[in-house]
């Protein structure tokens, strides 16, 4: 993984909808062959695809891999406002 560290921010590379880099990772809460959910710098971060697999996990320097057929990332939170979930985890209250 080429990422540098960022402590201000986020970085996510994907290549050819089959390779995902991330940085600024600092946790990972779930993982499956359908998704993965992980908690970012940014807020929540889902993953969702076809044989998801983590090739690389990091959390001291923030740096996941996965590989697999990637179908959508989606931002589930906004760290700097200290929201959690999405539109329908709010809903849901």
């Amino acid at each position: 993984m080429n990422l540098q560290e960022n402590e201000n921010g986020q970085t996510v590379l994907l290549k050819d909808r089959a390779r995902l880099e991330v940085d600024g990772v600092s946790d990972v809460v779930s993982f499956d062959e359908a998704a993965v959910i992980l908690r970012t710098a940014l807020g929540g971060m889902t993953v969702e695809g076809e044989g998801l697999h983590i090739t690389r996990l990091d959390l001291e320097k923030g740096l996941l891999a996965l590989e697999g057929r990637i179908g959508g990332i989606f931002y589930t939170g906004d760290a700097s406002t200290g929201k959690k979930g999405g539109f329908f985890s709010r809903l849901m209250k």
